[in-house]
């Protein structure tokens, strides 16, 4: 080596091992951010996907439905037709008891547009087949001011 070459210098130390390491590190960043654009680029969350059609209780207060037929998404829709004077314009305690025991509280709020009905979200995995009892509070003047509904998930 020329003279002086070693001098000043940590002898443990490479030269360009700081290139190498700057080098490797850049690397071993790009193969992450490549390795997690791969795993979620092909994955969607609910929010890209289009709108799943609701869970329509119709007026006789009684809906049946697969398991297998319940939209596939983390929060399932359910919309329940509620007369103008029992829905008020305020949103709605509703209760929701499975046979198994299992209850859920939540609020339901107003359609939209002109329809007389409410609509609230159950996760979809709290929907297992079981029959449930739907309470929804209303604004009747009535001595038990609750009108209730039968989900039958099979």
């Amino acid at each position: 080596p020329p003279s002086g070459y070693l001098d000043g210098m940590d002898t443990n130390t490479r030269p360009h091992s700081h290139a190498r390491r700057a080098a490797l590190i850049a690397g071993l960043v790009g193969a992450l951010a490549v390795g997690l654009w791969i795993q979620f680029a092909g994955s969607k969350s609910d929010a890209d996907l289009p709108p799943a059609e609701p869970l329509r209780i119709p007026e006789s207060g009684r809906l049946h439905v697969r398991e297998g037929d319940l939209p596939d998404r983390e929060e399932v829709t359910i919309v329940i037709p509620l007369p103008i004077e029992a829905r008020g314009e305020t949103p709605r305690p509703v209760r929701v008891a499975s046979t198994d025991g299992r209850r859920v509280e939540t609020t339901g709020a107003i359609g939209p547009g002109p329809q007389s009905e409410i609509r609230f979200d159950l996760e979809r995995d709290w929907l297992e087949p079981s029959g449930y009892l739907i309470e929804v509070t209303t604004t009747e003047k009535t001595a038990l001011p609750i009108r209730r509904f039968v989900l039958q998930v099979e």
